[in-house]
């Protein structure tokens, strides 16, 4: 009986350790203020409107994704004819390498009045320091209304895409071709390692 009891305490710490979650990488701006560790690389024009807070532009409805900060690009507030940019917002650097699952949630309003094709969008990717791959992108095709409560849920497995111990996500607003856009909010980023070992199976 001893016995069969110290096997089944041995399978709950297996399998316990198998379940534990790691938090490696937690982000909702709620003190209205950038951290330290992110890093902003503007190129082009200086004059573009960003901060971490509540939405300042007149034509959105409500102020932020959850009634609390968020990080918000108001592309809207530099205006017609002004001259293109990039705008990255990186973050800092999570180790990818140990777990079998490595989850990325965040929750993002992207907002593009009208239908007409342009080449703005808003990237969100993964990086090594050397390789960029890119996750998902939000352009004219893929927006939200102007009520910026309204807005995508991202789920990603970031494993599936990197094994880097020194991984980093990109926000990148890119609005190279100087045209007239709109906004972008960016909200309660979280990755999440679950399991340990070796990835067997992967797609």
């Amino acid at each position: 009986m001893r016995f069969i009891l110290l096997v089944f305490a041995v399978f709950l710490s297996v399998l316990s350790a198998g379940l534990a979650q790691t938090t490696l990488l937690e982000e909702n701006f709620n003190n209205c203020a950038l951290p330290a560790n992110w890093q902003v690389n503007l190129s082009g024009n200086q004059n573009v409107q960003w901060y971490t807070g509540f939405s300042q532009n007149s034509a959105s409805l409500n102020q932020s994704i959850d009634n609390s900060c968020m990080l918000f690009i108001d592309d809207n507030a530099s205006g017609n004819n002004t001259p293109g940019y990039v705008l990255n917002f990186v973050s800092p650097a999570f180790d990818a390498s140990q777990h079998e699952t490595v989850a990325l949630t965040m929750d993002v309003h992207y907002y593009h009045k009208g239908g007409m094709p342009q080449q703005q969008h808003l990237d969100i990717l993964i990086t090594d320091g050397t390789t960029e791959q890119l996750l998902t992108r939000f352009k004219f095709a893929r927006t939200n209304g102007s009520n910026i409560t309204d807005h995508f849920k991202l789920n990603y497995d970031l494993r599936l895409l990197t094994k880097s111990p020194q991984a980093r996500l990109i926000i990148r607003y890119d609005d190279s071709a100087g045209e007239n856009g709109w906004w972008a909010g960016i909200d309660n980023i979280q990755v999440v390692g679950s399991g340990a070992g070796t990835v067997v199976l992967g797609e």
